[in-house]
C-alpha cells in the first residue's frame, strides 16, 4: 500500500509538472501571440499619429509661410521707402505670433523692426537665405538670438528685386502647438532638425537648451544609444523603433516632415509600461492560475488512474533518456574532436609542407637520395592536409555550416587548374589522361567555383589511386533542359579495379571504402571524399551517378546546375588547348606577348573609395605610361568634372561607394554639369559586383563600358584600345602653361619655407589629419596657383589624402616576378602579381596600400553593424581589394556578408562578422610582419638635411600637373636617410601622399 501510495504521489507530481509545463506553454505563447498582436496595434497607432503630427505640424509650418509671404506682398506693394517700418510694426500687430521682421539684400540688411536685427555672418553664411534668394520660402531651426538671447525661429521668403523678408517667430512657437496633445498616459511629440538637435517638445528644457541626443551620446556612454537611434532617424524618411530615455524604454514612429525643405523629423514616442501589450502578462498569468488550480483538483483524480502503469513508464523513459543523450554525446564529441584535431593539424603540417617546398626550391647542391626523401615528406604532407581538409568539409557539412558562394569564374581556368593539380597524381604509373573538352562551353560561368573543382578533384584523385594502369577519361559538356537550366556536365571514366554491385549503394557513405580488386591492399584516404561530392552537388541542386563493371573500372557522371551569363564559347582552338594541356603556356604567352599602346598624353581619372584600389588601378595604367588622377567619393568626381581644369579621356567609375554610388555620380555629371564634355567623357564602370545582367545596367545609366572586378589584362587593354587609344593627343596651351609655372615658382618657395618651418617644428607641421599635402606644408589656400587647387590633388591623392602604400626606394624588395619570397599565409601571391600586370614593385605597393588602409575600413565596417546598406557598401570594398592581392578566402567571406546585407539577413552577419574580423586582422598580421623584416634589409645613405631644390620641383611639378616628375621627385628624396628625425617624418609624409 505504501508503495502504491508512493507512486501515486509520483504519478501526482508528473502529472503536476505535465499541467504546469502545459499552462506555461501556453502562457508564454499566448503573451507572446498577444503582445505581437498589440505590438503591431502600437506601431499603427503610433504611425497614425506620427502622420496625423505631420499633417498638424506641417500645416502650420505652411500657415506662417503664407503669413510670411503676405507680409512680403504688402511690402512689395509699398516699396522699401520711409513707410516700410511702419508697415512691419503693423503687421505685427496683425499677426503677434510675428515679433521682429528683417528685408535682407544681397550686400547686407535694408530694413527691420523689432529688437532682433539679423547679424552680419548670419546674414552672409545661413543657408535658409541663400535657399530664399533662389526662390524658396524656408523655416529655420531654433537658434540663441546673437542681441537678446532669446530663443527664436525665422522664416525667409522671397521677395521681388533680389530681397528677402526674414520674419522672427518664438522659439517656443512648434513647441506650444505640439505640447498638449498626448498618446496613452504620458506618450507625446517631438520634433528634431536635420543635425539631430530637439527643436519641439513638451520637455522645454530640451528645446531651450538646445539638446542634442546625437552630440550627448558621442561623450556619455549611457547616452550612446538614444544618439544612434536618432542617427538612425536622420537617415530614413520614416520608421519605428525603441530607445531608452531616463531609464524608461520607449516606443517610437518617426517621419520626415512634409513641410520642411530641411531634414526635419517629428516622432511619437511613448513608454511601453503604458502601452496595452505591458498589461496583457498580468492579466494572462492570473488566468494560467486558475487554470492551474482546476488542475490540481483534476489531478488529485486522475493520478490514481495512472499510479499503475507509472513505474514501467519511469524505468522505460529513463532508459530512453540515457540512449538520447548517449547519442547526442558521441555526436556532440566525435563532431568537436574531429574539428579540434583537424585545426589543430594544420599548424604542424604548414610547417612541414613550407620547409620542406622551400629545401627543394633551393639552389644549392642536395644528395640525390636528400632530395627523394624531401620530396616523399612533401608529398606526405599534402597527402595529410587533404585528409585533414576533407574532415573539416564533413564536420561543416554535419554543423550546416558548410555554404555555397555563386561568382562568375573562367571556364578554362577552371577545367585547367583541375587538370594541373590531377596531374601529379599519375606519378610513375602507366596511365594514360585523355580530355574531351566540349568547344560549344561558354567562356564564363556562375557558380561556386571552388567548391566545383573540389567536386572534380574528388573524382579524378580516385580515378587515379584505384587505377594502376590504362586510360582515365575526362569528358566536359553542357546541357540546356526544356526550362532553359543550364547543366554543366562532366563524366570521369577510368579503366581501374571497378566495384561490387553489393558496394555501389554504400559508396557515398561516411568513412566508407569499398574493397578493391587486390583483396587485402590499402588504399589511403578517410573514405570521405565520395560522401563530401555528393553534399556538394546536393547543395547545388545536381545530381551524381556511377556505374561500374568489377575488376573493369567505373564511370562517375556529375551535373551541376549554373547559370550561363551569356559569354561567348571556348571555341575549337581554347577546346585544343586543354586537351593537349597547352592552355597555361597559351595563356602565358597572350598576357606576355600583349603589346601595351604608349598614351604618355592621356589623362584618366579613377573614382573609387577604396584607397588601395587605386593602387591597383595605377598597375594597370603604368605600362600604358597614362596619367592617372584619383578621388575617393563620387562628390569629389562631380567637382573635378564640373571645373573643367582637365579634361579626363577616360573615367573608370566604380559602382558601390558610400553616401553618392557610381551609378548616381554618372548620372550627375551627365544630366547637371551641363558641358558638352561631361556629357560625351567615356566613364567605364570598374567593379567587384559581377552579376549577370549588370553590364546592361550600367550601359543603361550612361556608362560606355564595364568591368569587373579583379581585372582581366586582356579585357582591360581591349577598353583602353578602345575609349582612350583612339583619341588624338591634345597640346597644352603655352600659354596657360606658362601661368601656371610661374605661378608655381611661387609656390615653390613657399615649400622651401615648409621645409624651414618642418625641419624646425618637427612633425607639427604636418597637422591637418594628414588629408592634403599642401595644407600639411602650411602653405595655406593659395599657395599652389590659381583656384587653391593642393600639391596633393595633383599627388593622386583620394578623399582621405592617403594614397596608399608605396614603393620605396632601395629596400631589399622580391625580385621582378619572383614570388618566393611572398609566403604570406591567406594570400596567393601569383594572383596577386596577376592583378598587378606581373609588376612586383606595383604588387608591392598593392599590399602595402591594403595594409595601410583595411583597418579603417574594418572600423567603419564595425560602425555600420546596423546599417545594413552602409554594411554592404563597406564590405564590398573589402572584397575588392582583397581578391586584388590574392587573398581570395577573405574575398569569399566578405561576398557571403556582402550578400546578407543586401538581403537583410542580420542572423548570419551576427554570426559572422566577428570571425571575418579576425580572419582579416590576422592576415594584417601576417603582412605587417613581412614588411617589419623586408624593411629591416633597407639600406640608404644618411643626409644632413632636405634638398630644398628637389621640394621646389616637387612644388612645381605637382602644379602643372605633371605626375611623373612628382614620382620621380619624392623617389628622389626617399633614397636617403637623415640626420634629423623631423626630416625623416616630412619624406615618410610625402612617400604617404603621393
Amino acid at each position: 500500500m505504501k508503495k502504491y501510495f508512493t507512486m501515486r504521489v509520483l504519478a501526482a507530481i508528473a502529472l503536476t509538472g505535465i499541467a504546469i509545463a502545459v499552462i506555461i506553454a501556453n502562457l508564454a505563447m499566448g503573451i507572446s501571440f498577444t503582445e505581437k498582436v498589440l505590438l503591431n496595434t502600437a506601431k499603427e497607432d503610433m504611425k497614425l499619429a506620427a502622420d496625423l503630427a505631420d499633417d498638424l505640424i506641417s500645416t502650420q509650418i505652411r500657415l506662417l509661410k503664407s503669413d510670411a509671404n503676405v507680409v512680403a506682398e504688402r511690402l512689395n506693394m509699398a516699396g522699401m521707402g520711409e513707410h516700410c517700418t511702419k508697415i512691419m510694426e503693423e503687421q505685427t500687430q496683425h499677426y503677434p505670433h510675428f515679433i521682429a521682421m528683417s528685408v535682407i539684400g544681397r550686400n547686407g540688411q535694408i530694413a527691420e523692426y523689432g529688437d532682433m536685427p539679423l547679424s552680419a555672418d548670419l546674414i552672409e553664411n545661413s543657408p535658409y537665405i541663400r535657399h530664399a534668394f533662389d526662390g524658396e520660402s524656408t523655416i529655420t531651426t531654433t537658434r540663441i538670438d546673437d542681441t537678446t538671447g532669446k530663443l527664436v525661429v525665422r522664416l525667409c521668403v522671397p521677395m521681388k528685386n533680389d530681397r528677402v523678408l526674414c520674419v522672427t517667430v518664438p522659439g517656443m512657437f512648434l513647441s506650444d502647438i505640439l505640447a498638449d496633445y498626448r498618446l496613452y498616459k504620458t506618450g507625446n511629440i517631438f520634433m528634431i532638425d536635420d543635425s539631430g538637435t530637439v527643436i519641439a517638445s513638451f520637455r522645454t528644457n530640451l528645446v531651450k537648451s538646445r539638446t542634442n541626443f546625437i552630440t550627448l551620446g558621442a561623450g556619455k556612454p549611457d547616452e550612446k544609444y538614444i544618439g544612434n537611434f536618432f542617427k538612425r532617424m536622420l537617415s530614413s524618411d520614416e520608421g519605428f523603433g525603441v530607445f531608452t530615455y531616463q531609464g524608461i524604454d520607449r516606443y517610437c514612429s518617426f517621419k520626415r516632415v512634409s513641410a520642411s525643405l530641411s531634414n526635419w523629423r517629428i516622432a511619437v514616442s511613448a513608454p511601453i509600461p503604458e502601452t496595452p501589450s505591458s498589461s496583457v502578462s498580468d492579466t494572462l498569468i492570473l488566468t494560467s492560475l486558475i487554470m492551474l488550480g482546476i488542475c490540481m483538483v483534476i489531478i488529485s483524480f486522475a493520478s490514481r488512474l495512472v499510479a499503475s502503469p507509472y513505474e514501467k513508464l519511469k524505468k522505460q523513459k529513463a532508459h530512453m533518456d540515457e540512449l538520447r543523450e548517449a547519442a547526442e554525446s558521441s555526436s556532440r564529441a566525435k563532431t568537436y574532436f574531429l574539428a579540434n584535431m583537424s585545426h589543430e593539424m594544420r599548424t604542424p603540417l604548414n610547417a612541414i609542407i613550407g620547409l620542406s617546398e622551400l629545401a627543394l626550391e633551393e639552389d644549392g647542391e642536395m644528395g640525390a637520395g636528400s632530395r627523394e626523401k624531401i620530396e616523399k615528406v612533401h608529398t606526405a604532407g599534402m597527402n595529410l592536409l587533404g585528409i585533414v581538409n576533407d574532415i573539416l568539409d564533413i564536420s561543416k557539412i554535419e554543423s550546416g555550416k558548410f555554404e555555397i558562394v555563386d561568382g562568375e569564374y573562367d571556364t578554362p581556368s577552371m577545367i585547367n587548374d583541375t587538370v594541373m593539380v590531377n596531374m601529379t597524381r599519375i606519378g610513375h604509373k602507366p596511365i594514360d589522361f585523355k580530355l574531351k573538352i566540349s568547344n560549344k562551353l561558354p567562356v564564363t560561368l556562375i557558380g561556386d567555383e571552388l567548391r566545383i573543382k573540389q567536386i572534380y578533384n574528388n573524382l579524378l584523385s580516385n580515378a587515379f589511386k584505384y587505377t594502376k594502369v590504362g586510360t582515365v577519361e575526362w569528358r566536359v559538356y553542357h546541357e540546356v533542359d526544356a526550362s532553359g537550366t543550364f547543366w554543366l556536365v562532366s563524366q570521369i571514366k577510368d579503366t581501374g579495379v571497378g566495384i561490387k554491385d553489393t558496394d555501389i549503394s554504400k559508396l557515398f557513405e561516411d568513412y566508407s571504402q569499398v574493397s578493391n580488386a587486390q583483396e587485402g591492399q590499402r588504399i589511403e584516404g578517410t573514405g570521405l571524399g565520395l560522401s563530401i561530392t555528393r553534399s556538394l552537388v546536393d547543395s547545388m541542386g545536381g545530381s551524381i551517378e556511377v556505374e561500374s563493371e568489377y575488376a573493369k573500372g567505373s564511370t562517375f557522371t556529375v551535373r551541376i546546375k549554373q547559370i550561363d551569363p551569356g559569354s561567348p564559347a571556348i571555341g575549337a582552338e581554347g577546346a585544343r588547348s586543354l586537351e593537349n594541356f597547352s592552355f597555361n603556356a597559351e595563356k602565358r604567352k597572350r598576357q606576355e606577348g600583349l603589346a601595351r599602346v604608349q598614351l604618355p598624353h592621356a589623362r584618366v581619372l579613377s573614382v573609387d573609395d577604396v584607397v588601395t584600389n587605386h593602387d591597383v588601378a595605377r598597375g594597370f595604367f603604368k605600362p600604358y605610361g597614362l596619367k592617372v588622377d584619383c578621388v575617393t567619393s563620387g562628390f569629389e568626381a562631380i567637382e573635378i568634372i564640373k571645373k573643367g581644369d582637365v579634361k579626363y579621356d577616360a573615367i573608370f567609375m566604380d559602382h558601390m561607394m558610400p553616401d553618392m554610388d557610381g551609378i548616381e555620380t554618372t548620372r550627375r555629371i551627365r544630366e547637371e554639369i551641363g558641358t558638352e564634355y561631361a556629357r560625351t567623357v567615356p566613364i567605364i564602370a570598374l567593379t567587384a559586383d559581377a552579376i549577370v545582367g549588370n553590364d546592361k545596367k550600367f550601359l543603361e545609366n550612361g556608362f560606355q563600358d564595364f568591368l569587373s572586378k579583379p581585372v582581366d589584362i586582356q579585357s582591360m587593354d581591349a577598353v583602353i584600345r578602345k575609349w582612350v587609344a583612339k583619341k588624338e593627343p591634345r597640346n597644352p596651351d603655352d600659354g596657360e602653361t606658362a601661368e601656371r609655372i610661374l605661378r608655381s615658382e611661387t609656390a615653390a618657395e613657399e615649400v622651401g619655407l615648409a621645409a624651414e618651418q618642418a625641419q624646425g617644428a618637427g612633425a607639427g607641421v604636418l597637422g591637418g589629419g594628414g588629408s592634403r599635402a599642401a595644407g600639411a606644408m602650411d602653405l595655406g589656400a593659395d599657395g599652389l596657383g590659381d583656384g587653391g587647387s593642393r600639391a596633393a590633388d595633383a599627388m593622386d591623392l583620394g578623399d582621405d589624402g592617403l594614397g596608399g602604400g608605396s614603393s620605396r626606394a632601395m629596400q631589399a624588395e622580391p625580385a621582378q616576378g619572383d614570388t618566393g619570397l611572398l609566403r604570406i599565409e591567406g594570400i596567393d601571391a601569383a594572383r596577386g602579381l596577376e592583378v598587378a600586370c606581373g609588376d612586383m614593385s606595383v604588387f608591392m605597393d598593392v599590399l602595402r596600400s591594403y595594409l595601410s588602409n583595411t583597418p579603417m575600413l574594418l572600423s567603419r565596417l564595425q560602425i555600420n553593424l546596423g546599417n545594413m546598406k552602409e554594411y554592404a557598401v563597406t564590405v564590398h570594398g573589402i572584397k575588392g581589394s582583397s581578391r586584388n592581392i590574392g587573398a581570395e578566402k577573405i574575398g569569399q567571406h566578405a561576398e557571403a556578408l556582402e550578400h546578407a546585407a543586401k538581403d537583410g539577413n542580420r542572423g548570419y552577419i551576427a554570426s559572422e562578422h566577428d570571425m571575418f574580423v579576425n580572419e582579416t586582422e590576422y592576415l594584417l598580421q601576417q603582412l605587417d610582419r613581412f614588411f617589419k623584416e623586408l624593411d629591416g634589409k633597407c639600406t640608404k645613405p644618411t643626409r644632413a638635411g632636405i634638398d630644398r631644390d628637389a621640394l621646389r620641383r616637387l612644388c612645381k611639378a605637382s602644379e602643372i600637373y605633371d605626375i611623373d616628375n612628382v614620382e620621380e621627385e619624392v623617389k628622389q628624396l626617399s633614397a636617403f636617410k637623415y640626420e634629423r628625425s623631423e626630416d625623416n617624418d616630412l619624406v615618410a609624409y610625402l612617400v604617404e601622399c603621393r
